[in-house]
């Protein structure tokens, strides 16, 4: 698996200063390989990119205090093996700042990515996985996953193989907070 970070700056007048701020934060993660038998995979993967507002918000603190705040929504983008878009989740965190865990999970979204690839006598597969997320307190998490791989061989034969994963989290007290 790899995963690549890509940063945007832009120079900002601050509070009267000049200063340089994040324009976005673009991060890809895909997967790609080969085993010791000649056989290969790849996936298409998913972008998160984390764009920055323009200019700062007005916005009342955790403690809070108003500050003067650059703001960001999520941007999640799936494409195909041509590069493609062929979906995008589009998500303000602030929005949701506020939710339960409870309610964060009832607002969980899917992705689905795909893949493939052959072992070394050209029998094919092909897997597209679904992950299912939210976004909590302003922080992208993954609740579960399901796959489902089909393979086929020379001979015609079909096999579909499932895989899934769910994510348990539970919420803790540290330091006094949960």
């Amino acid at each position: 698996s790899k995963s690549t970070t890509d940063y945007g700056y832009v120079e900002k007048e601050v509070n009267g200063e000049t200063c340089l701020v994040y324009e976005y934060i673009e991060t890809t993660s895909s997967s790609e390989g080969e085993d010791l038998y000649g056989g290969w995979w790849t996936s298409t993967g998913y972008t998160v990119r984390t764009e920055y507002s323009k200019t700062p918000t007005k916005m009342t603190c955790t403690d809070g205090k108003e500050r003067l705040v650059f703001t960001y929504k999520m941007i999640i983008l799936v494409y195909d093996a041509e590069g493609n878009e062929v979906q995008r989740q589009e998500i303000d965190p602030f929005e949701s700042y506020d939710m339960s865990w409870d309610e964060a999970k009832k607002n969980s979204f899917t992705i689905t990515t795909s893949g493939g690839g052959q072992d070394i006598f050209g029998n094919s597969s092909s897997t597209q996985t679904t992950l299912t997320m939210t976004v909590y307190h302003g922080k992208l998490i993954t609740l579960g996953s399901e796959s489902r791989t089909t393979s086929s061989d020379i001979l015609g034969n079909t096999t579909i193989s499932k895989s899934t994963t769910d994510y348990g989290y539970v919420e803790k007290e540290v330091n006094g907070e949960t």
